[in-house]
């Protein structure tokens, strides 16, 4: 199992270019970043110095002003595939082993089957990238489509694709349905991404709390040896101590 910093929310403290090598310099074993595109292909060759990405998302300009997305957004296909085909640029040149589609804020059947159809054409379009899709907690991100696992699962089986899989997030996950560890047990054989943080408050994993380290040693015991990403809040100043003790757990 392999630890990223999610560059993105942790920010320590300094330029996104720079947070690479503190990331590395933290003990991490590769970065995650949500929104790469404000630097070119060659700033990021620099920046990353043959250190890992995991995992970006498909780009979504409008970020700040409240938009997320476009998959599940009728109408939007153009929008959707030049958006998508973009990210899969990136995500080959950088090295990413996963990519995050967004599904945007949108409700219905009709959502639900445009969604479909996207995921499936950006599966189609490039077969050896893995593509993620995200429950989002409506407390957080309010009207996001995808805002259920039981709904992701739906939508994976509708796909039927290899290369698009579940992006299982624990906060997100104990904020929707009460139970991180409940969530993993029933959509462990779908996940392809996993993402962590403590679970009363987004801040660091806290490896004292018995839930904590019970879904920690439930996604070892499932055999899952892909990337582990830490999106939390505030971003640790000196070494996150509770790295080393996430590895222990791992194994």
């Amino acid at each position: 199992m392999k630890f990223a910093a999610n560059i993105t929310l942790l920010d320590f403290d300094c330029p996104v270019l720079d947070r690479p090598s503190r990331a590395k310099a933290l003990g991490f074993d590769g970065i995650e970043c949500l929104f790469p595109y404000d630097h070119s292909l060659d700033e990021w060759d620099t920046a990353l110095s043959g250190l890992p990405v995991a995992l970006i998302n498909s780009p979504e300009p409008d970020w700040a002003a409240g938009a997320r997305g476009c998959g599940a957004l009728v109408g939007w296909e153009e929008t959707f595939r030049e958006r998508v085909e973009k990210a899969q640029t990136y995500a080959k040149a950088l090295g990413a082993d996963r990519l995050h589609l967004l599904s945007g804020n949108a409700a219905g059947a009709d959502a639900q089957s445009a969604l479909v159809k996207n995921l499936q054409w950006a599966a189609d379009s490039a077969p050896d990238l893995i593509h993620t899709i995200e429950p989002l907690n409506p407390i957080d991100m309010p009207g996001y489509f995808l805002n259920d696992y039981h709904l992701a699962i739906d939508i994976l089986a509708q796909v039927d694709r290899p290369n698009v899989g579940l992006q299982y997030d624990a906060w997100h996950a104990q904020r929707i349905h009460g139970s991180a560890l409940d969530v993993w047990k029933d959509c462990k054989t779908y996940v392809t991404h996993v993402q962590i943080a403590g679970l009363a408050a987004r801040n660091a994993p806290d490896l004292t709390n018995a839930d904590e380290v019970a879904l920690l040693e439930a996604i070892a015991d499932h055999g899952y040896d892909g990337w582990v990403s830490a999106e939390y809040m505030p971003a640790p100043a000196d070494d996150p101590d509770w790295l080393a003790k996430a590895r222990q757990i791992t194994g």
